[in-house]
């Protein structure tokens, strides 16, 4: 006997895709450890360089990759209005051994973005030796609610270079930290709508 069924979706649309060679290296250009452009003071990471970016030049050359959120969030979201999306603020982060983003929001925007720039293959050789029952060092954690029975609360991702994530402002996420001597770059823009 063959049951039809359906399953009804839910929760926020997290957009991933992969940005294109030609394009990081234009984001990399703008990516500089300047000491007048700190942005340690307004974030949440436990990162010692962060530091902001031209929010004008990011949104070119993420124009591209903002028109196919606003075709999935039409495909997500069906008859609401879909948003055109403004860079208001836009930083790098160069996370080391150690360091770590705890759970966290974006406050004073309605879109965040993370793209990554450089996920070094130390990271991937302590992942694979890790014990633990927790998220995996050096990964991206999205998570949607506290642990409830039956429901997945957390996505967790293990990032390549060129990975470029869109989603609510209000989704929380988290980097857990990692012990390898190595440098993990990544690109954070908030939008509003």
């Amino acid at each position: 006997m063959k049951i039809n069924y359906r399953k009804i979706y839910s929760g926020p649309l997290i957009f991933q895709t992969r940005v294109v060679e030609e394009h990081l290296k234009e984001i990399e250009k703008l990516c500089t450890k300047d000491a007048d452009k700190e942005a340690n003071k307004s974030l949440a990471g436990i990162i010692d360089e962060e530091f902001f970016i031209d929010k004008n030049k990011i949104q070119e050359i993420l124009h591209v990759y903002l028109l196919a959120h606003q075709q999935a969030f039409k495909e997500w979201y069906l008859n609401w209005p879909v948003p055109k999306l403004k860079c208001v603020t836009s930083w790098v982060n160069y996370m080391k051994s150690g360091e770590s983003n705890p759970i966290h929001v974006h406050h004073g925007c309605e879109w965040s973005s993370v793209l990554f720039l450089k996920f070094p293959n130390k990271i991937l050789e302590e992942q694979k030796k890790f014990k633990g029952s927790a998220f995996k060092p050096g990964n991206l954690v999205f998570t949607f609610s506290l642990d409830m029975k039956n429901q997945i609360c957390n996505h967790e991702y293990t990032p390549q270079r060129g990975d470029f994530f869109l989603f609510p402002s209000n989704v929380y996420h988290s980097v857990p930290s990692y012990k390898s001597d190595c440098e993990r770059i990544s690109v954070a823009c908030n939008f509003k709508e």
